[in-house]
């Protein structure tokens, strides 16, 4: 059965890339710890938030299209997060999470969007994800099964106003 997605591998991806290939960082606008990186696998945008200590991702935030990509006419972005090891149980996910947001926030009315809507999918089993996405996104998630594993999964689901 396949897992579901795991933030952690794409933030490992990500540091042996940035290592490797040095990628162009585009600093944020309203949070200057925070630097950006913008691309398109497989034709589908995805925007990446991370924060970094030198060379080392110390945090990071994925936001892509949600799986429904709009509601009630506002882009809804799936978000997954990471925290390297080393530096968990800091509060680094959480604040990832709530600058990126406010970037998005910042970001969207050059697109002419007066709002937009955030998404977790978080496994039944990994409380500490579960955490962040209820500080941040919403307290009161809804039950399902991942769409990837099939797996139980918790929903939560904020919509932001510009």
């Amino acid at each position: 059965m396949p897992q579901m997605t795991d933030p952690a591998i794409a933030l490992a991806s990500f540091q042996a890339e940035f290592l490797i290939h040095d990628p162009e960082l585009v600093p944020c606008t309203v949070d200057k710890d925070l630097y950006f990186y913008e691309d398109m696998p497989n034709g589908e945008y995805r925007a990446t938030y991370f924060n970094l200590e030198g060379k080392t991702l110390t945090a990071m935030a994925i936001f892509g299209m949600a799986a429904i990509p709009k509601i009630e006419g506002h882009h809804c972005f799936a978000v997954g997060y990471a925290v390297p090891e080393e530096y968990r149980n800091q509060g680094r996910a959480q604040k990832i999470v709530e600058a990126a947001i406010q970037e998005l926030k910042h970001d969207m009315p050059k697109h002419k969007q007066k709002a937009f809507w955030v998404e977790a999918i978080v496994g039944e089993d990994n409380i500490a994800s579960q955490r962040v996405a209820q500080r941040v996104i919403s307290d009161a998630p809804t039950e399902m099964k991942d769409g990837i594993s099939g797996k139980p999964a918790l929903r939560y689901l904020r919509k932001i106003t510009i």
